[in-house]
């Protein structure tokens, strides 16, 4: 018996976000112990050959875009198990190999503009650089969502960005120009439009035009916190400038206060940052928020939000911000939905909460209900 036989069930009978997860999870696992032995390495290849084998009759039959990336996402992550279990691609045995290299077409031509993009950075030099067809991918994307996938992959490839023959660059840029002046005029842009624009402004701070600049300057005036986070970003790296109302708007935000503050701080620029908003427990709240609203956690913002107090160590200087908040998430069970659950945050990023419940650690006093907390849940 093989010691992975509970995740291998585990992946088989979860929703497809959470095989993704779990298979990440035994991604990790198998680098860390490098060479499973011949037991394991048999299971885990019997396992990706009968998964490789549902995906292929998967992914066709899926005329939903997001449906498909959703298959394919987890297609990738089993695809990359067989380098894990074997030295070299001659040694999967011949049937596996070819029914992972069908999946492995399969999946390039349900997502051809990753595909594209793959294809112009898996070369050493970038010389032979085609945005033409890239580009035509992008222009016949059936959603916002797919088109998106554009702004994702140029930021995987960010650090080679600058290796782009300047007429690659050229083409880039003015499909980026047209596309910001584009999203900027949407009246009413839905989740996958915004998080499309996101990645865009983004990935602006790579292309320098004065047009970028301009567009990015309106674009800061926008209500939408994501995107202005990351056009004050753009802003700063393509050296423009910055207006006050687009910070104090950023740092009224408990989503983005923390994470425009330290930009700030990083970029030399924190006189700019509105002092009302600069209190340590204001940051340390905004922080965990900013993470609660990760998919994997609440995936959203929680419906209360309190201070509690703050906890010190005597031979440390951490200091740990204590919140209590709850929330109807969906993420969360009925045992934890609309309770008092207990967070934290400090300044050196150790901010986390598992969803304790506050009732299971409240005592008589405040002081002593996070003196609990500090020794049961955080720790001495």
């Amino acid at each position: 018996m093989s010691v992975f036989e509970n995740v291998l069930t585990a992946i088989k009978e979860n929703e497809w976000k959470d095989k993704i997860q779990l298979t990440e999870y035994l991604l990790n696992v198998l680098d860390r112990i490098k060479k499973p032995d011949e037991a394991d390495r048999k299971a885990l290849s019997a396992f990706a050959g009968e998964q490789v084998l549902m995906l292929l009759e998967e992914i066709p039959g899926k005329t939903d875009y997001k449906d498909k990336d959703l298959r394919c996402a987890y297609g990738d992550r089993i695809l990359a198990i067989y380098p894990r279990l074997y030295p070299s691609k001659q040694s999967v045995p011949a049937e596996e190999l070819s029914s992972a290299d069908e999946l492995h077409r399969l999946m390039d031509e349900a997502r051809p503009i990753d595909a594209s993009v793959q294809r112009i950075f898996s070369q050493k030099v970038l010389e032979n650089v085609c945005i033409d067809r890239l580009l035509s991918f992008v222009g016949n994307a059936s959603c916002e969502y797919e088109k998106g996938k554009l702004y994702g992959g140029l930021l995987e490839y960010k650090d080679r960005l600058s290796e782009l023959p300047d007429d690659a660059k050229k083409q880039l840029t003015g499909y980026l120009e047209k596309e910001l002046e584009r999203y900027l005029n949407l009246s009413l842009p839905g989740e996958d439009a915004l998080n499309s624009w996101e990645s865009a402004v983004d990935v602006a701070k790579y292309f320098k035009s004065e047009k970028i600049r301009e567009i990015l300057t309106k674009t800061s005036k926008v209500r939408y916190g994501n995107v202005c986070f990351y056009t004050l970003q753009s802003l700063i790296e393509l050296e423009a400038p910055v207006s006050d109302e687009s910070i104090s708007k950023l740092a009224a935000d408990p989503v983005y206060a923390n994470l425009t503050y330290q930009l700030l701080k990083k970029k030399g620029m924190v006189s700019l940052f509105p002092p009302e908003y600069s209190s340590p427990e204001y940051l340390a709240k905004s922080d965990l928020i900013h993470w609660l609203t990760y998919p994997t956690e609440l995936g959203g913002v929680p419906d209360e939000i309190e201070y509690i107090g703050k906890v010190k160590y005597l031979f440390r200087k951490d200091i740990y911000y204590v919140f209590k908040y709850h929330s109807n998430s969906e993420t969360l069970d009925e045992e934890h939905r609309g309770k008092w659950l207990i967070g934290w945050s400090s300044e050196d990023g150790g901010t986390f909460s598992n969803f304790d419940l506050l009732s299971d650690y409240e005592m008589p006093t405040v002081s002593k209900t996070l003196n609990n907390i500090k020794k049961r849940l955080i720790g001495c």
